[in-house]
């Protein structure tokens, strides 16, 4: 394990250089090689790739030259002691459906085991949800992970929590998805469960371990939820609720997305109600729903599974196979940037039909507020961007 987090040093400190988002460095990895190869490059070289220009050719010189290392092996150190690992996604161990994403993580740090392939359904809603709703949620989640399904959710108050614990009720796998870094549990109160899903599953995040918990890294956070799953289930949210974005996030990506209806005039079922009403979720009630409108997948999971290269074929020919009658993703929502330049790409990938405030997008992409705020009234003039009050921008529906 020690040999094996060393060999993360490099990436470690690249993702330490300022401006160098996600999208950037994949693009430098896939002209250069590796990360090795990029802190070992000239600044000449490092220009030459689209979309690093001087400024973050410089930083990288700089991060070769040692500038990180203290914090890099502070980092390490932390994570060989508390027994986490790191995954990058070009590693064979990177969960194949979450690199189908639009926006993959670089990164993910781990605490517990992931498995490249495996049947996997999000099951989200309000931190303030009704018993009734945390009971449903946690049945349903039982019964899911009876199945053989894997449970993933986000490890909050409420639903997610309610959701985990059915999963582990089963002795079944579940998966939490945090907003911040390992070192971290949030909510405090759930420290011990997160201690059991390590046991039967993993709790893993994107941010630094040291990441403290912040309201803007949680909208981020959900895409990994929805990246990793077949399907979002989200039972009881508000209008506003930041469970939504989890289903917007699961429906860009072509994932099923299921909402468990409520009365109309209970203030936690309006979002759900408006998912199908409005954007087409499916309604389910039960566990059995959900496995309904997903047997197809599951069937054609456990048959090429136990054909030669097992299950590390499976994602891609469950992927084209079950998706072939479907209808094509409209190019506004399909995570290719239309007709952009880099800037533009990392600001289109970033953005979602969740609204998100200028602010966290500068967190996000490592770019200038400035600069961040030019290109959006640019991208808002062509129709692909749409800004609301507050400084808050989402893409355009």
């Amino acid at each position: 394990m020690t040999g094996r987090l060393d060999a993360y040093a490099p990436w470690l400190t690249l993702l330490h250089v300022k401006n160098l988002a996600g999208q950037r460095l994949r693009r430098l990895v896939s002209e250069l090689g590796s990360p090795e190869a990029i802190l070992s490059a000239q600044y000449s070289t490092l220009c030459r790739v689209q979309g690093i220009g001087e400024q973050i050719a410089q930083g990288i010189r700089e991060a070769a030259s040692g500038k990180f290392n203290e914090s890099v092996q502070k980092e390490l150190t932390w994570l060989k002691k508390h027994g986490a690992s790191v995954i990058s996604y070009k590693d064979a161990e990177y969960p194949a459906p979450l690199s189908e994403i639009h926006s993959p993580p670089v990164l993910l740090y781990v605490r517990g085991s992931l498995q490249p392939v495996e049947p996997a359904i999000a099951i989200v809603g309000s931190r303030s949800a009704s018993e009734y709703g945390r009971r449903l949620a946690g049945k349903i989640a039982e019964e899911l992970a009876e199945r053989g399904m894997t449970i993933i959710s986000g490890l909050a108050h409420g639903i997610d929590g309610a959701a985990h614990k059915g999963a582990l009720r089963a002795h079944g796998r579940t998966i939490a998805v945090m907003g911040c870094g390992l070192k971290t549990i949030y909510p405090r109160h759930h420290k011990d469960l997160a201690e059991q899903i390590v046991r039967s599953g993993a709790v893993i995040t994107e941010l630094t371990y040291s990441v403290s918990p912040q309201r803007k890294n949680f909208v981020p956070r959900n895409r990994i939820i929805a990246g990793l799953s077949w399907g979002t289930v989200v039972v009881e949210a508000a209008e506003k609720s930041g469970a939504l974005s989890t289903a917007h996030f699961a429906q860009e990506e072509n994932r099923e997305v299921f909402a468990i209806p409520g009365r109309a005039s209970d203030e936690t079922s309006r979002g759900t109600n408006k998912l199908i009403q409005e954007n087409g979720a499916q309604l389910a009630t039960c566990a059995d729903d959900i496995l309904a409108a997903l047997k197809e997948r599951f069937d054609l999971y456990e048959k090429i599974k136990e054909q030669p290269g097992g299950a590390g074929n499976a994602s891609k020919r469950i992927k084209s196979e079950s998706n072939a009658a479907k209808m094509p993703k409209n190019e506004s929502t399909a995570g290719i940037s239309p007709q952009l330049d880099d800037d533009e790409a990392v600001l289109y990938d970033t953005l979602s039909d969740e609204a998100i405030h200028i602010d966290d997008l500068a967190r996000i992409t490592s770019m200038e507020i400035g600069r961040i705020s030019s290109l959006l009234g640019l991208m808002e003039l062509r129709g692909l961007v749409e800004r609301l009050a507050g400084a808050r921008f989402r893409r355009m529906r």
